[in-house]
């Protein structure tokens, strides 16, 4: 019985006992399933970019756009603490153009992030960070940010940039 955890025999299993991995898991899981409590849970207080960007998910699909917008500003300033030359050498591998326009056209950016993804993937971990960031600024109508993160993204032909920028016109 002890595999699992203290769960049968009644011990407890605290979050500090559980390895980041399982518990970073447990996350994306819940975000995923859109249990938001349990995602906050599991995210709170971890200082890693991926954390950060899943918090401010949920915190998003929860209604809270200036809370989220917190959150997302953390894990971009995680982000340049951490690598900046990675994200100031803009490298990139040459992905084939179908591929990217399928990625630009894609909501894919409101999925979870995964643990290492900030790293591994730095430039496009902060394209998404961005694309998520200019959706929270519209929804809080600040207009003069928005531009600069919509002028970051313009030229990439991202459908929510896109929307965005059609709906200011509107205006």
């Amino acid at each position: 019985m002890a595999q699992f955890g203290g769960f049968l025999s009644g011990n407890s299993v605290s979050k500090n006992t559980v390895n980041n991995d399982g518990l970073f898991a447990i996350g994306v899981a819940a975000l995923e399933g859109g249990r938001l409590a349990q995602c906050y849970e599991c995210f709170y207080g971890i200082k890693n970019a991926a954390a950060k960007f899943n918090l401010a998910l949920c915190l998003m699909k929860a209604g809270d756009a200036g809370k989220a917008l917190t959150e997302l500003n953390q894990a971009l300033s995680e982000m340049n603490r951490r690598m900046p030359e990675t994200l100031s050498s803009d490298r990139k591998i040459d992905i084939p153009e179908m591929i990217e326009k399928y990625e630009a056209d894609s909501d894919g950016y409101m999925a979870p992030m995964l643990q290492d993804e900030p790293e591994l993937f730095a430039y496009g971990s902060r394209q998404r960070m961005l694309r998520l960031k200019a959706d929270l600024l519209f929804a809080l109508d600040r207009t003069e940010e928005l531009a600069s993160v919509t002028a970051s993204l313009s030229g990439k032909h991202y459908r929510n940039i896109e929307e965005i920028i059609q709906k200011q016109k509107e205006k």
